[in-house]
């Protein structure tokens, strides 16, 4: 391999790590900004939520104009966009202002996995994608995994503020990315942009029922209708519809999304039960976090090999039943020793990198050859918009007065017990949407056998 594209693939990494940062370390400044701006939990979601929904819809967007447009120029104007919001951040007056930026941070975080796939497959043998494509993917786990420690550390230290300030190093990439970048040229395509505005707005108004009022919900489905009809009048749609109909690619679909919803959910209540609960600094509480997420970005090798050996379906039967028992546990132990959190915290995320490698391997051998690039894209959108929608409903459910739920529970704080035994009856749901895919996969097997 040229010593040129080594470094390319370096700096692709660097550049790519800011788009997981962004996502993990800002849950564990949550607490501080709610305290500095007096908010309530369903008000301070937006912080999280509207990030990963910006990321998301980026995300696919900026993967389709990466086969039309030269990819270097993308990653800059993805890097640029980050930096305007980091910017508007750090100045952030109110707590909209925080808001606008980590949606504007999203935009340009959402381009960094996406665009870096596509370099990969452009500039590389393709003896060497597969291990460029790990690289890249190492960064997302490296991410995940020391995401909650960073932000914990810096925001006890230096305040809320400087998480905001840390994607400003980003703009490091900006050189490395013109110096090592290969040349290219624009090729022909079409970008199906009404869909996305469409897909946008439907998803957005999906948030806006679920933070402020159910009566957005008559507008998102407006918005989804007109979406649908644009799927089909478009030649290269920017959400395929039609895909749905493949009942097993649906149900990994819905799979994605609720195991999203769950595990962002649990991770956005986490530090506020820790630090409110159990009196935890945000550095403490970051602490408690990180070696469960650093066990689970070392682990998808094993997790790899046991889904080639068990299937998939087995694999998320028993990765679901676990999280099942880890949100059980934790809504039952709320208030007691943080050793029984950290020590839950170890199965839940393990068991969440299974069901992510188990249901993206069921997702990809359910679809045809010329459908998976399309379908993977919307599964990633789908993961993401489950991870907005799950902090913005968990941010609500930590404000009602509902009483005590869990019979188990001696707690006072009945609101975090309760938001984790909620967790733990909608994670079994993946249990009953894989069973489905299962056997409509069966089904579809025998149909094509010869």
């Amino acid at each position: 391999m040229k010593k040129q594209l080594k470094f390319l693939i370096a700096t692709t990494w660097f550049i790519t790590l800011f788009a997981s940062l962004n996502i993990n370390m800002f849950n564990l400044g949550i607490p501080q900004i709610a305290n500095t701006f007096d908010l309530n939990s369903s008000e301070a979601s937006w912080i999280t939520s509207g990030f990963i929904l910006f990321t998301g819809i980026s995300a696919i967007t900026f993967g389709k104009l990466a086969d039309i447009y030269p990819t270097r120029w993308l990653m800059m104007i993805g890097i640029g966009i980050l930096t305007a919001g980091s910017l508007i951040g750090i100045l952030s007056q109110n707590f909209w202002m925080v808001v606008i930026a980590r949606m504007i941070q999203g935009a340009g975080a959402g381009a960094f996995p996406s665009v870096s796939m596509v370099m990969a497959a452009k500039f590389y043998p393709p003896h060497k994608r597969g291990l460029l494509i790990g690289i890249i993917m190492s960064s997302i786990t490296f991410g995940a995994g020391f995401g909650p420690l960073v932000g914990g550390y810096l925001t006890h230290l230096l305040g809320w503020r400087i998480l905001f300030g840390l994607s400003l190093f980003s703009v490091v990439g900006l050189p490395l990315l013109w110096r090592f970048t290969p040349k290219e040229t624009t090729s022909s395509g079409h970008i199906d942009v009404v869909g996305a505005f469409l897909c946008v707005l439907t998803a957005l108004f999906l948030l806006l029922s679920v933070q402020i009022h159910l009566s957005f919900l008559v507008l998102a489905a407006i918005f989804g209708l007109m979406m649908a009809w644009q799927s089909k009048r478009s030649k290269d749609p920017f959400f395929r519809i039609e895909i749905f109909k493949n009942i097993p690619y649906s149900m990994s679909a819905l799979m994605v999304f609720m195991v999203n919803l769950c595990h962002i959910a649990a991770y956005f209540v986490l530090p506020l039960m820790l630090i409110h609960v159990n009196g935890l600094n945000e550095a403490w509480a970051g602490l408690i976090i990180f070696p469960g997420a650093v066990l689970s970005a070392f682990a998808g090798g094993p997790i790899g090999n046991m889904t080639d050996k068990y299937g998939p379906s087995m694999m998320v039967r028993w990765a679901t039943l676990i999280m099942a028992a880890v949100f059980l546990l934790i809504s039952t132990v709320v208030g007691h020793s943080y050793i029984w959190v950290m020590f839950a915290i170890f199965f839940e995320y393990v068991s969440y990198s299974i069901n992510q490698v188990a249901i993206t391997s069921f997702a990809s051998k359910s679809l045809d050859m010329e459908e998976v690039g399309a379908g993977m894209g919307m599964l990633n959108l789908l993961l993401y918009v489950g991870m907005a929608i799950g902090t913005a409903i968990f941010g609500r459910v930590l404000t009602l007065d509902m009483g005590k739920w869990n019979p188990l529970s001696d707690s006072p704080f009945h609101a975090y017990s309760n938001a984790f035994l909620i967790l733990g009856i909608l994670i079994l749901t993946v249990i009953v949407f894989s069973a489905i895919a299962k056997q409509a996969s069966g089904k579809k097997e025998r149909v094509n056998a010869p």
